[in-house]
């Protein structure tokens, strides 16, 4: 398997966990077998490798990536005075996260990351933009571009669900429209080198608390967690060229009333020599729009129906994730519930 050129590999004698591999091409010609092996990785995995470079799409979202990562590089390495002027804020997350700002368990560890996050609507004028670094200004043409094709990826992903949720054509991403506000964002991710005998997890064990996530990443790091297994079973995720990895989050478990996975991840030290190189990481992050109920999708006879008695909160999705959030602490790391820590992080 390929690596990164540049950076160590991936070591051959690390375990890494074998997930989906599917073809954005296949997809977006509607192919039924790949329509399936999609289906089957969002109920049984929850995550899975998507390959671009099959489409006439996918090599400029790669180019973006390319020119993103070097961004990312150059964005971290601004002054932390500097960029703590833009601190995240506690209800949208959106703005810059500082290394141990948040924890990790309930002992209260703090995480061992920074990350900046920035919101869509800033970048496609849907809202008043807020103020925000130089460089995320100069930089908006390359965001707008990346955070477009990405958006793509999850709606060729939406639109390919609703066939086999029986769900009418365009109901998923009727309700994840650009022009709309919401809560998406492009995350930003450093994770410096851990020392050599310190070494430990970086990130909350979580489940991403939106739709759809596209990831990026170049060293391993990322680990999932075995489906229906014990705390240590964790597995590293190897990145690999020309892919993006694709995870769902609870509002499609919500909206299938459980049928579709989340997934369990979090970020360690990489592997290998690997370890010894900062780790950078970019995510596009989709949520529905502002409004949308956070609830069980209707119609069709796929999705599970509600229990006897069972009713569901009506809950706009800017409320949902807002509620989701308020359990986070920014500042001294303290203990709280790790659930709602992991909301903060992606990978």
């Amino acid at each position: 398997m390929q690596d990164f050129p540049g950076l160590p590999p991936f070591p051959t004698d690390v375990e890494s966990i074998n997930l989906p591999i599917l073809d954005w091409g296949k997809l977006l010609a509607r192919d039924e077998s790949e329509s399936e092996g999609l289906f089957a990785a969002c109920k049984d995995h929850g995550m899975f490798q998507l390959d671009l470079k099959n489409t006439e799409t996918g090599p400029l979202l790669l180019e973006d990536v390319d020119r993103l990562f070097s961004f990312t590089k150059d964005l971290f390495e601004v002054s932390l005075e500097e960029k703590e002027k833009y601190k995240m804020s506690a209800k949208t997350m959106f703005g810059y996260k500082g290394v141990g700002k948040l924890v990790i368990d309930d002992e209260g560890t703090p995480d061992r990351n920074e990350f900046f996050s920035i919101s869509k609507d800033d970048i496609f004028g849907n809202a008043a933009a807020s103020a925000t670094l130089d460089i995320i200004t100069q930089n908006k043409v390359l965001l707008k571009s990346y955070m477009t094709r990405s958006h793509t990826i999850v709606t060729t992903i939406l639109d390919r669900l609703d066939a086999k949720l029986q769900l009418p054509a365009g109901t998923l991403s009727s309700l994840h429209r650009l022009d709309l506000t919401d809560r998406n964002q492009t995350r930003l991710l450093h994770y410096a080198p851990q020392p050599d005998k310190d070494r430990r997890a970086s990130s909350v064990t979580h489940t991403d608390l939106g739709s759809v996530t596209v990831l990026f990443n170049r060293l391993g790091g990322l680990q999932v967690r075995s489906v229906g297994k014990t705390e240590s079973d964790w597995s590293y995720v190897r990145p690999i060229p020309g892919h993006a990895i694709i995870n769902l989050g609870d509002v499609m478990t919500k909206f299938t009333h459980g049928l579709l996975l989340a997934r369990e991840h979090r970020v360690t030290f990489a592997p290998g020599l690997q370890a010894e190189r900062p780790r950078y990481s970019l995510a596009y992050l989709a949520r529905p729009n502002s409004d949308v109920l956070v609830k069980r999708l209707s119609g069709g006879h796929v999705i599970p129906p509600l229990d006897d008695g069972e009713k569901e909160e009506d809950i706009s999705s800017a409320d949902w994730i807002t509620k989701r959030l308020a359990g986070h602490k920014y500042g001294a790391p303290k203990p709280q519930e790790p659930h709602v820590n992991g909301s903060a992080n992606s990978s």
